[in-house]
């Protein structure tokens, strides 16, 4: 027999050839036996190995007792079983348990790194753009900019051509235009000057109203005859 045989089959195998050394009688008392084990629910086959021997070879009370004994042990490894499985139990619910909140904490950390990987570009996206938004302008700017100098130069361009149309209906000669100029030219006296002149001659020290501004005391052809003063003699 190999080394990796399983337990519970070699023991089956050994109750078999145990309960072949039976008498006919000696293996009933063993199939009532181990079916009271059976329905106490403490049947073990280690157990019922060591009743076939008790069966072959005791005899009256002193087998009763090792039977019973062998019932004890039967009920004490099922409940150290049990309790074990129990255990075992309760060892494997607190494992998943933690194991299940270490998925948790992990998955949890996973998703915390994707979120901060995900803001991370968003805000690098919405950097970019305010970088290509400062570096080129809005459409939308654009647009309305555009309409404005559209608008600016058909002001213009409409003020340009009333402004041609005016003159073109207030065509003259060029002499006339020279002639029609507001300011003094060379040898020309404005008003201001004229009405200067004009307060002058009337503040004039004159003797009577035939004082005659243009004369001139050396010259005695100026002297209007008949006049008295210096000039009659």
């Amino acid at each position: 027999m190999g080394d990796n045989e399983d337990p519970q089959k070699k023991l089956k195998e050994q109750l078999e050839a145990e309960r072949q050394k039976l008498t006919e009688v000696q293996r009933e008392e063993h199939d009532r036996y181990s079916a009271r084990l059976e329905k106490e629910g403490i049947y073990r086959l280690d157990i019922a190995l060591k009743a076939t021997r008790v069966i072959r070879t005791e005899e009256g009370p002193h087998k009763d007792a090792e039977l019973r004994s062998l019932t004890e042990q039967a009920q004490r490894k099922v409940q150290e079983e049990r309790q074990a499985a129990k255990a075992e139990a309760e060892r494997r619910k607190e494992y998943l348990a933690e194991k299940a909140e270490r998925d948790k904490q992990a998955r949890e950390k996973d998703l915390e790194k994707q979120r901060q990987r995900e803001q991370k570009e968003r805000d690098e996206k919405q950097r970019a753009a305010k970088d290509a938004a400062r570096a080129e302008p809005v459409p939308g700017v654009m647009q309305k900019f555009n309409a404005l100098l559209a608008q600016k130069k058909a002001e213009r361009d409409a003020q340009a051509k009333g402004q041609g149309q005016e003159q073109g209906g207030n065509k003259s000669s060029p002499l006339l235009d020279k002639g029609q100029d507001k300011s003094p030219g060379r040898g020309e006296v404005s008003d201001s000057r004229a009405e200067k002149f004009a307060r002058m001659f009337d503040k004039s020290p004159s003797r009577d109203k035939g004082f005659d501004a243009t004369h001139d005391p050396n010259n005695s052809h100026n002297f209007a005859p008949g006049r008295g003063g210096r000039g009659g003699r």
